[in-house]
């Protein structure tokens, strides 16, 4: 008698996927799984990352204030998002770690800095469509589907400019543009719906980087086209990236990564 082959089940079933658990598998599948499919506490949170956070929560509220039509917030209420998320986030972690020669105080005028500088290169010559805006869709029929959002969509002309910000030590080159660039891909696939939607003819992703330093800048950086080839690249990363993650491989990987992995002590015992 001939008996067929049981079918294999996939050791590890995920609803979703996002951008940022794809970079994190990318980076390391350990973290990966401890974050995304163990689901364990962080053993501590960077500045980094709070700082970041709150940032990106005073930028929205000046795209929020644009969408309803409203006064630009001042400086000083900008500065009150910024301490709000970041007291938040500061509250929720279990310890933080901070970069030398770095303090609470260093940040929060830091962030003075940084917020002036947006504010001041900061032109109204678009509409906001929405500001944090969610999307989920299939990228793939086999994949789960993809959450995320969006900092910033914005109609400009006959396009549809969608914007994520970054906060970045160093100003970025066009190197940094292409490692980022499936990023730029992923939502632009994602809005096409909306694009349709609204009428338009293409979609503008990019990315305004915003420079830490004594005087900070404000960079866009947009790829000049959106390919056929680029999507396939994103496509393939997502598709490989989910083949390992069912197949429950999830091998630590020691890199720079690891002096602020929120796992590190579980991982490495120090």
């Amino acid at each position: 008698m001939i008996r067929c082959a049981e079918a294999v089940q996939p050791a590890v079933l995920l609803d979703h996927l996002s951008w940022s658990s794809v970079q994190t598998y990318r980076g390391c599948p350990r973290c990966f799984e401890l974050r995304y499919v163990d689901r364990v506490p962080a053993e501590r949170s960077s500045s980094t990352l709070i700082f970041g956070t709150a940032i990106h929560a005073a930028i929205e509220a000046i795209h929020v204030a644009r969408m309803e039509g409203k006064a630009k917030p001042t400086e000083k209420e900008l500065m009150s998002v910024f301490d709000s998320s970041w007291n938040e986030g500061v509250n929720r972690a279990p310890e933080i770690a901070f970069a030398k020669n770095e303090t609470t105080a260093s940040l929060r005028a830091l962030a003075e800095r940084m917020l002036a500088a947006y504010l001041e290169q900061l032109h109204d010559d678009a509409e906001v469509i929405g500001v944090e805006m969610e999307f989920r869709f299939k990228l793939l029929p086999e994949l789960p589907e993809v959450i995320g959002k969006i900092d910033l969509a914005e109609r400009k002309g006959d396009a549809l400019v969608l914007t994520d910000f970054k906060t970045s030590k160093n100003s970025w080159n066009e190197t940094k543009l292409s490692e980022g660039l499936p990023q730029l891909v992923l939502y632009a696939c994602a809005c096409l719906p909306t694009l349709e939607r609204l009428g338009l003819n293409c979609i503008k992703p990019q990315f305004c980087v915003l420079t830490k330093g004594k005087n900070p800048k404000v960079q866009k950086m947009a790829p000049e086209e959106v390919g056929r080839a680029d999507v396939e690249r994103l496509r393939k990363m997502f598709s490989e990236t989910y083949g390992y993650i069912e197949r429950g491989w999830f091998p630590p990987i020691e890199s720079w990564r690891c002096s602020s992995c929120p796992y590190r002590v579980r991982c490495q015992g120090r």
